[in-house]
């Protein structure tokens, strides 16, 4: 079935449509989130996220674009959000740490280890320098970087995705590649306390001679195999003649292998059962909530009139001036009830 077959089918409610567009595009989806969040369980539930949308909201594909276009930017959007509201909830965490005096310390980095050998880093803490790196760089250059390294887009289709133009695409690249050098040169600083190698690295990066070379700013090119052959030829030549160059050449590798060994995450073998039934759910509650809607005025409405019946039943009956009294003031607050707007007794929509 080509897209325009699934789009179709999925407008109008055909579960088998849906899920063969799940089946062909639940690895994308999930590698673009894992790329922004950095956790395949947050990854998983936004891209479950994302397909509920797309169920949803199908009526509004123009078909202007490809699905694979609609899908990422549902999906780099979703994403975002995700680690904003995370930010803003760790912000009142730490305010909450301030005033109650704990805080958790297993994010730290780096532990205070005599045993721990002066170079050795961990894959976990080479995946929270990179992590850390990435989530620093501007929104435009952290979408393009994420996915060009993450689902390996050309840059065309990066523009085409984003809305851009492919020369903003290139700048936007290369200046996110800047910044995470950077970013990364910067956690190794603030993070070499224990470890001699790392100390006598980032002393090296800052002396006259490592910066007149600019060496360091053109390692993360020389990797990608992006810079002239005058360049390379130059790098090359000064890292036979320095080992501590070397060593931060090889540091910048291990980071950008972070990238290779996240992306890609196995599929969860219960993913569509899981999104099946959120879609179960979410279309039960719609129904009831629609149900609920329609039968509410009809209720109230009914609920009026047999009071305002049993009132004029009784004031007939009525045989002294307490009971014609009485009688009046319920009705006066039958009346007062049916003066009330019917919209204030409706349930409010999530």
């Amino acid at each position: 079935m080509d897209e325009s077959g699934l789009i179709k089918g999925i407008q109008q409610g055909d579960r088998k449509a849906f899920q063969t567009l799940v089946n062909s595009y639940q690895r994308m989806v999930v590698n673009t989130c894992l790329g922004i969040v950095h956790s395949q369980e947050d990854a998983e539930d936004l891209a479950q996220d994302v397909f509920l949308e797309i169920f949803r909201t199908a009526e509004n594909f123009r078909g202007d674009a490809k699905i694979s276009t609609w899908l990422y930017r549902i999906a780099t959007n979703r994403s975002l959000n995700f680690v904003r509201n995370k930010k803003r909830k760790g912000f009142f965490q730490s305010l909450e740490e301030t005033f109650t005096g704990s805080k958790n310390h297993t994010s730290e980095i780096s532990e205070n280890r005599s045993d721990q050998p002066d170079h050795n880093i961990t894959d976990q803490q080479r995946s929270d320098l990179l992590h850390r790196a990435i989530d620093q760089l501007p929104v435009k250059q952290r979408i393009a970087f994420t996915l060009n390294k993450y689902e390996e887009l050309p840059y065309q289709q990066i523009a085409e995705v984003m809305e851009i133009s492919l020369a903003s695409v290139e700048s936007l690249i290369h200046r996110a590649k800047k910044n995470l050098q950077e970013q990364l040169l910067d956690c190794y600083k603030k993070n070499a306390s224990d470890c001699k190698f790392l100390k006598r690295m980032v002393s090296h990066i800052k002396s006259n001679d490592m910066k007149n070379k600019c060496i360091h700013k053109d390692l993360i090119f020389y990797l990608d195999n992006e810079l002239s052959a005058e360049k390379r030829n130059a790098i090359e030549k000064h890292l036979e003649e320095c080992a501590d160059c070397r060593s931060f050449l090889a540091f910048v590798r291990d980071e950008m292998q972070v990238i290779e060994h996240e992306k890609n995450p196995e599929a969860s073998p219960y993913f569509f059962t899981r999104l099946s039934a959120r879609l179960d759910e979410k279309q039960v509650y719609q129904t009831q909530s629609q149900w609920a809607r329609l039968a509410q005025p009809a209720f109230f409405s009914l609920v009026l009139l047999a009071g305002i019946y049993g009132g004029l039943k009784l004031g007939s009956n009525a045989s002294s001036p307490l009971v014609n009294q009485q009688t009046s003031s319920g009705v006066q607050m039958l009346n007062d009830f049916a003066a009330e707007p019917i919209e204030s007794f409706l349930l409010d929509e999530l």
